[in-house]
């Protein structure tokens, strides 16, 4: 082109970015000053760059998506009704939603995570080891009817629905 000539330009290139098979922009490149092209390997470097550059915005635009979908969850967790809960097997608390805590008298997460279930969340009519079983036999159980210890040592009565999650090894 005369004007780009003009202006010193020797050489442009005008390169497509696409991430997850759409187009998302352009890396132009001009080459100033002395009379020169870009060379073949220049120019494999350059849809390198834009390939990467693709998979980078894609990335982007995925996490991006990931922590709405995040955010979302942990609302829907967080406002729950219902009490939910993860432990171990061997009862050691990991997570609870703020209606769990407050249900069993508690005020907070950390409060909570310092009692074991295993030996003291169970009343002694509905021992967790039954609990346990059932789930290890059929992977999960549903409305399992349990007496729970409050906080203040007053029993509460609650219908649980659980699904035991393994790693990789089975456990």
């Amino acid at each position: 082109h005369p004007g780009l000539s003009r202006s010193g330009v020797q050489a442009c290139a005008c390169l497509p970015i696409r991430g997850a098979g759409a187009f998302v922009g352009v890396l132009t490149v001009s080459v100033w000053g002395a009379k020169r092209t870009l060379s073949p390997g220049q120019l494999r470097a350059l849809l390198a760059l834009c390939r990467m550059a693709g998979a980078a915005i894609e990335n982007a635009r995925l996490f991006d998506e990931v922590r709405v979908a995040e955010a979302r969850f942990r609302s829907l967790y967080e406002n729950s009704t219902i009490g939910l809960y993860r432990t171990t097997p061997d009862g050691r608390i990991l997570l609870a939603n703020p209606t769990l805590v407050r249900m069993i008298g508690y005020t907070s997460l950390e409060e909570l995570t310092l009692r074991e279930l295993e030996n003291d969340g169970f009343e002694s009519s509905t021992p967790r080891k039954h609990f346990i079983e059932a789930i290890e036999k059929d992977g999960a159980v549903k409305g399992w009817e349990s007496s729970w210890v409050h906080r203040d040592g007053t029993t509460i009565f609650v219908r649980e629905s659980a699904q035991a999650i393994r790693d990789d090894g089975g456990k």
